[in-house]
């Protein structure tokens, strides 16, 4: 049995392929809490990071839409992946919040510009 391809420049979230954003953010954010130690001294105690990816389209086809949307509706974990050129992010599970589209062009399948949130849980 011969592995599947992998495909080039391919970002997929819950196992769907969806367009090359426009712009794309990474960054961390760190999990702490705040300490007090016994002599009152206050402190910050890091335990951990987690990612935080923002992707952003200006032109997207209605279909491109709702796999996003759908993504972000179910409320639990998603897959998200990216292979493109010398970004390679292995699956990672995501929680996905989905802006608002900003306007959908009458008599027409696109919607012009949204953006989705995906921070990564354990």
């Amino acid at each position: 049995m011969t592995p599947s391809p992998v495909l080039s420049n391919a970002y997929l979230l819950n196992g769907l392929a969806i367009p090359r954003p426009k712009f794309f953010k990474r960054d961390f954010i760190f999990v702490s809490k705040d300490v007090r130690a016994i002599n009152g001294k206050e402190g910050r105690d890091i335990s951990g990071k987690k990612e935080r990816f923002v992707l952003g389209w200006e032109l997207l086809a209605l279909l491109e839409f709702d796999r996003l949307s759908a993504a972000a509706d179910t409320g639990t974990a998603v897959t998200f992946s990216v292979t493109d050129g010398n970004l390679v992010i292995n699956q990672t599970n995501v929680l996905a919040r989905l802006s608002q589209a900003r306007y959908i062009v009458p008599g027409s399948n696109y919607v012009v510009g949204t953006e989705i949130e995906l921070t990564e849980v354990e």
